[in-house]
């Protein structure tokens, strides 16, 4: 029982209603890395930055080099979230 409520945490619900692990989305994880990289290039710690912006929903956390801002802005910040719970190990999203 225990097990599958964790594996449940680390899935979300796509349109259809199924669950759907974002972390295994070629598309989805494409575009992270090229977020992480306008980050990184613009002198910032992307983990520090995506943090910032889904604790406050301000779109100036996140640089608008590589048109980044834009990028992060339509996607879903569950999405984001799920990505940061998964990859940015240290970086803990409360509600």
């Amino acid at each position: 029982m225990r097990m599958e409520q964790k594996r449940e945490e680390q899935l979300i619900r796509d349109d259809t209603g199924k669950y759907q692990d974002p972390h295994l989305d070629n598309e989805f994880m494409a575009t992270m890395s090229e977020v992480y990289m306008a980050l990184q290039e613009a002198g910032f710690e992307p983990f520090d930055q995506l943090t910032g912006y889904v604790r406050t929903g301000n779109d100036q956390y996140i640089t608008r080099r590589h048109n980044a801002r834009k990028i992060v802005t339509e996607m879903d910040p569950e999405l984001i979230k799920q990505y940061l719970k998964r990859y940015g190990h240290m970086y803990v999203i409360r509600k």
